[in-house]
């Protein structure tokens, strides 16, 4: 019946300070309560107290006494409220039971106890109905003070109070029992630590003599070992005084070298300048012969190149003229014609060719013969600064008197005519392949008469 009415009086004060909260009847009312400052939660509490008190004194069944029917006697009831201390002096709320292991409860300090004072009504509904909280007489003396008549219905109430009193003291002496319990189990291993304590003690000591035998031992190890180690250094000492005399030695040897090498290094220094400057005037020379030597390959090509067009054009004559010849061949062949006027006039002319193809071929000998003989002296007329004194007009001495970039713009110039007199040379020849081809067909004509004749 209590605990029913205590969930009623927390859903009531839920509703009322409207807090969403979990209903717990261990956590909930504490929850609750310390959510909410003390001028809120006390007197809402304390209401709910006094609508369940005066409703049970009043007879109503427990079917009727439900959730709508408390929040109707929270509205019509107007009290007073009491302050803290007349709380205090009414003795409404009791320290909490023991728990179930059988410690003993821990001191609350006085403002926990304050904290606690908000809702006894609360705390003591939702505990179970053998460690109820609130003091009959405390809380009759509480209704009057707040103004709220108590009934005969109301005593019989009290008197069941004081039955779960009864109760509550029955528990409070089977705590001392398992108190009691407690305190001879915590003697007995108090006397367990303490001969504990006593064997520890007796290892103690004996650890002691244990570590001062180790320290003599110690003692005496460390002065044979300072012996061994000022005998190590005497004999250390002696070495290296004997290693500084030897090494002194090697020095003054090794000086004295230094020396005789620096007057060594300065003497090759010398010759490597004049090595230094005979490599250069070396590699100079050898670039100038490098320069001529392409020079004379670039002139060579060219001749090379006349004397192939040279050959292809003696081979086209060649070709032509084993045309004449077969061409002649049919005409022997053929029955002669009856005499032409025209005959004579062009056996003159065929003899004149000869003579001209002769003459050319001459030609052509000397000037194949002429051009090999320039080619030979240009060549000695170059390698005349190599194998002996540079002569004034040789292209050597030329060459020696000419800057690099004078050498280069030279070098340049040359190309360039070159190109284009070779384009010049091209145009021509197009021109007249173009142009007048009959001057080629004629000269090809000739030749194979000559080569006859």
């Amino acid at each position: 019946m209590i605990q029913y009415l205590g969930d009623l009086a927390y859903k009531a004060v839920c509703e009322i300070v409207d807090e969403n909260c979990s209903f717990d009847y261990t956590q909930g009312y504490r929850k609750v309560l310390r959510r909410r400052s003390f001028g809120t939660a006390v007197p809402l509490a304390r209401r709910i107290l006094i609508a369940i008190v005066y409703a049970a004194a009043s007879n109503i069944p427990i079917v009727e006494f439900t959730y709508s029917y408390v929040r109707a006697w929270l509205g019509r009831l107007v009290l007073h409220p009491p302050t803290t201390h007349s709380l205090r002096e009414m003795h409404l709320l009791r320290p909490l039971p023991l728990s179930a292991s059988g410690d003993s409860p821990r001191p609350t300090p006085a403002s926990a106890e304050e904290r606690r004072l908000e809702a006894p009504g609360l705390r003591s509904s939702a505990a179970p109905a053998t460690s109820a909280t609130v003091n009959c007489l405390s809380f009759g003396q509480f209704l009057e003070s707040c103004g709220v008549a108590v009934h005969g219905d109301s005593l019989r109430f009290m008197s069941e109070l004081r039955i779960s009193e009864t109760a509550n003291v029955q528990l409070l002496q089977q705590q001392v029992t398992s108190l009691a319990d407690t305190q001879s189990s915590a003697d007995e291993r108090y006397a367990r630590a303490k001969a504990d304590n006593a064997v520890l003690q007796a290892r103690v000591h004996m650890l002691d003599e244990q570590i001062r035998e180790i320290e003599c031992r110690c003692e005496e190890r460390l002065a044979e070992e300072q012996r061994r180690c000022r005998e190590a250094v005497a004999r250390a000492e002696r070495d290296r005084d004997v290693q500084l005399a030897a090494l002194a030695e090697r020095l003054a040897a090794a000086e004295a070298d230094a020396s005789d090498l620096k007057q060594e290094v300065g003497r090759l220094r010398g010759v490597a300048e004049t090595l230094r400057s005979n490599a250069e005037t070396a590699a100079r020379a050898h670039r100038e012969a490098q320069e001529q030597a392409s020079e004379l390959a670039a002139q060579l090509a060219a001749t090379r190149d006349a004397e192939r067009r040279e050959r292809e054009a003696a081979a086209a004559a060649n070709e032509l003229l084993a045309a004449a010849k077969r061409e002649l061949e049919k005409l022997r062949t053929v029955p002669p014609p009856p005499p032409d006027p025209r005959l004579d006039e062009l056996r003159r002319e065929l003899t004149l060719l000869r003579t001209q193809n002769k003459t050319l071929t001459e030609a052509q000998e000397e000037l194949q013969a002429q051009i090999l003989t320039r080619g030979v002296e240009e060549g000695r007329s170059l390698l005349d600064g190599v194998s002996g004194p540079l002569l004034p007009n040789s292209l050597a001495h030329e060459l020696s008197q000419m800057s690099d970039d004078q050498l280069q713009k030279a070098l340049k110039e040359q190309q360039d005519v070159n190109v284009q007199l070779r384009n010049y040379i091209d145009g021509i020849l197009l021109a007249i392949v173009e142009n007048y081809p009959q001057l080629l067909e004629v000269k090809y004509q000739k030749r194979p008469t000559d080569t006859k004749s």
